[in-house]
């Protein structure tokens, strides 16, 4: 084994027709055996890999889609150093587990919301069921406070999109940004902001 094998990150090193020669562990851990670097890149980024893992791009940093033993594509920044015009080395940084943050506080969203339409019958933690009108001021109580916090938890979503944003649309994922924004605008509508 080379010193490559124990680098911390996946690292690849192809031949100009992209069969990888050798690879780190950590690249034998995130993506499947194959003989060919073009197999894991995701069906999208195929031309762009072809195109641009090239001698001529040496020294050049790119962003490439690549799925991975989860079965889930990840966007990676792919540097490049070419040997010679036959042997490259790649070394693969993620940068998917920003958008993976997003999507934990969308789901912590959605259930906030849930929450909400869910009416307060029985507070046992009260030691006590609460008479009708009693239950319907604290369901109200619950449901402004609920809606208050969901509508903080969307905006700090919106401002984690938008800090995200320059580099998602450089990797060409615009459609989900404004897919991102768009629904984030109708849920903070739907909840009265």
């Amino acid at each position: 084994m080379n010193d490559a094998y124990y680098l911390p990150v996946p690292y690849m090193k192809i031949e100009r027709s992209f069969r990888i020669i050798e690879q780190s562990h950590a690249a034998t851990e995130r993506f499947a055996q194959t003989s060919s670097l073009l197999e894991l890149v995701d069906i999208g980024s195929k031309e762009k890999a072809a195109q641009f893992l090239q001698p001529s791009y040496s020294n050049m940093q790119i962003e490439l889609n690549f799925m991975t033993l989860q079965e889930r594509c990840s966007l990676f920044e792919v540097y490049q150093r070419w040997e010679d015009e036959k042997t490259a080395h790649l070394l693969l940084v993620e940068k998917q587990p920003h958008l993976q943050n997003i999507e934990y506080a969308v789901h912590e969203l959605r259930e906030q919301i849930s929450r909400i339409e869910k009416p307060a019958v029985h507070r046992p933690e009260l030691g006590l069921v609460n008479t009708l009108s009693q239950r319907q001021a604290s369901a109200q109580m619950d449901n402004r406070m609920a809606i208050k916090e969901a509508l903080h938890a969307l905006d700090t979503v919106k401002e984690l999109v938008m800090i995200l944003r320059p580099s998602l649309l450089e990797a060409g994922k615009d459609l989900y940004v404004n897919l991102i924004i768009d629904h984030l605008h109708q849920a903070m509508e739907s909840l009265g902001k």
